[in-house]
């Protein structure tokens, strides 16, 4: 048997074992602990060693061996050696994203800017989101077996600490979620003709530069989301249920499905804290704002035009009174049946749905807003439901004329083995 394994079954720090004793307090009342101290101080006097003669760096008596920045260099290049040498979760994860990306393009290939097409647009958003939950599912799994291995063998042995795990592990999934957010991007945003729009807009680079950031953002959020729940939660099955379940909510609100307007009073809160509704429509406005309506044929509204009067005469009052809400007439000069097409410009479909072209950037900004909250929250949920707290203190010891920090026993004795009791 591996010899550090079994000391640390024997003390009760491997996970599942238990022991009887106190170990820590079982030294600290020890005639051995005794004779190291006097040792220690016998060679300091020797030497003449102390404080004045050899500065100490307080770094030495710290929990870890190596500074917190070693620590997280080294766990870093272990979790990207780990994630490379496990080709089917990588390989699938990008797969997985490509090809949903590439069948949502070609499901809504080239949609126009009709009524009917925006809507397409939106559902094509909407749509692209779908790989949330396949990709948790297969990413909590992954994490659960290094969060166990963490816990079984590092923290225990004191390699390294849970900080430097948790954000090496961060740290080593960003390439690959880029990687597959740019893919992605390239399957899904020109099969679905979004750059048409952008194009007669003369904003192709910005207009596509910034989608595909939110494009990345997004998949920032869900690994950092998986992240979130797979930190506490032990059983990376009931992780990945709560996940579903918090994205279920977040799509239901995100004024996708139903508008602001149309949820209940109280409903509306959970529409401004959907992180999708930033998502969505952000990308909606970046995919077919400032653009003009082209009506399909079955979406003409049409009327007969009174005797005497053309198209143009009959709608004056409609069209002049509010000509930011006004549609347009396809011949104005018609004087037997009116066709009315209900909306000019993309930009009073985002309006009914509030996704005014401006707030795209204030939009962005916020989801990024979830995704440094996934990264600190998960932080904070690891060390509140994984790591263990100690009640003992700390005290300095004097070792032979030099200060070392110690932890501190109780003066209960009820713990040591039999043979100790009063051997200090």
């Amino acid at each position: 048997a591996n010899p550090a394994e079994w000391m640390l079954s024997v003390i009760g720090a491997a996970p599942g074992s238990v022991s009887n004793y106190n170990f820590a307090n079982v030294w600290l009342h020890s005639p051995e602990r005794l004779q190291v101290r006097e040792e220690i101080g016998r060679l300091m006097k020797q030497y003449n060693a102390s404080e004045d003669n050899k500065p100490e760096n307080d770094g030495d008596h710290g929990e870890f061996a190596a500074s917190f920045w070693q620590q997280y260099t080294v766990a870093t290049k272990r979790s990207f050696q780990m994630l490379w040498r496990d080709p089917l979760y990588i390989w699938s994860k990008v797969g997985l994203n490509v090809f949903s990306a590439i069948f949502n393009g070609f499901v809504f290939f080239k949609a126009d800017t009709s009524i009917q097409g925006m809507q397409d647009l939106m559902f094509s958003v909407f749509m692209f989101t779908i790989c949330l939950n396949p990709m948790m599912n297969a990413f909590v799994s992954v994490f659960a077996t290094q969060r166990n291995l963490f816990e079984a063998r590092e923290r225990p042995s004191k390699i390294f600490g849970w900080k430097a795990f948790m954000l090496s592990s961060m740290t080593a999934e960003v390439p690959w979620q880029i990687f597959s957010a740019v893919l992605s991007f390239v399957s899904w945003y020109y099969p679905a003709g979004l750059y048409q729009n952008a194009k007669l807009t003369h904003e192709m680079a910005h207009r596509g530069g910034l989608t595909l950031f939110y494009v990345i953002a997004f998949f920032l959020w869900v690994i950092t989301l998986g992240y979130l729940l797979g930190a506490p939660i032990g059983d990376p099955r009931t992780a990945a249920n709560v996940s579903v379940l918090l994205f279920t909510m977040s799509l239901m609100f995100s004024g996708v499905l139903v508008t602001r307007i149309a949820m209940p009073g109280f409903w509306q809160f959970m529409y401004r804290v959907s992180p999708m509704n930033y998502w969505i429509l952000g990308m909606l406005t970046l995919a077919i704002a400032n653009t003009p309506v082209n009506c399909a044929a079955n979406e003409w509204l049409q009327v007969d035009a009174p005797s005497g009067m053309t198209c143009g005469e009959y709608f004056s009052n409609l069209l002049t009174s509010n000509p930011a809400a006004a549609g347009y007439l396809r011949d104005s000069n018609s004087t037997s049946i009116c066709e009315y097409c209900t909306l000019r410009s993309t930009n009073q479909y985002l309006a009914s749905i509030e996704a005014p072209y401006h707030l795209r950037w204030r939009n962005f900004g916020i989801f990024w807003a979830y995704v440094v909250f996934n990264v600190f929250g998960a932080l904070a949920l690891y060390w509140w439901a994984r790591v263990p707290k100690s009640g003992t203190m700390v005290k300095k010891v004097d070792y032979g004329g030099r200060d070392v920090a110690v932890e501190e026993s109780t003066d209960d004795k009820s713990e040591l083995p039999p043979a100790l009791i009063g051997a200090n």
